[in-house]
């Protein structure tokens, strides 16, 4: 069983923690899945039924009473509280060198013929 928050060991139940603490952008975090769960019931119920919340809600009753995954419910709620919201632009990677650049480059090696003791080496 592992020690880590959020897995069976410890916690179970409702009170299972996040492996992170969820920001609701109000100043408050969510720490467990009680908190999500009462996060999401304190909404307005035309807010609370919209889907992206329904899905949350879903994840988050799978973790506390059936043992499902936290890091789902947790990706769940992450999705509903930034439902609307652009996704966060991705940093630039850097572009892998071309199969061809490096099938180009010549690498100087020594013929085998020219290494001492060659032929006793290979016998």
């Amino acid at each position: 069983m592992s020690n880590l928050p959020g897995a069976l060991g410890g916690q179970t139940g409702w009170s299972r923690h996040f492996f992170d603490p969820i920001p609701t952008g109000d100043g408050g975090e969510l720490r467990i899945l009680r908190d999500a769960g009462v996060y999401i019931l304190a909404l307005p119920p035309a807010e609370a039924e919209r889907e992206h919340w329904q899905i949350a809600m879903e994840f988050l009753i799978s973790a506390a009473e059936k043992g499902g995954i936290v890091m789902m419910a947790r990706i769940a709620m992450l999705r509903a509280l930034n439902h609307g919201e652009p996704d966060p632009a991705l940093a630039p990677r850097r572009k892998r060198a071309s199969h061809q650049a490096t099938s180009e480059r010549h690498i100087a090696v020594a013929p085998l013929s020219l290494i001492p003791d060659h032929e006793t080496a290979v016998q």
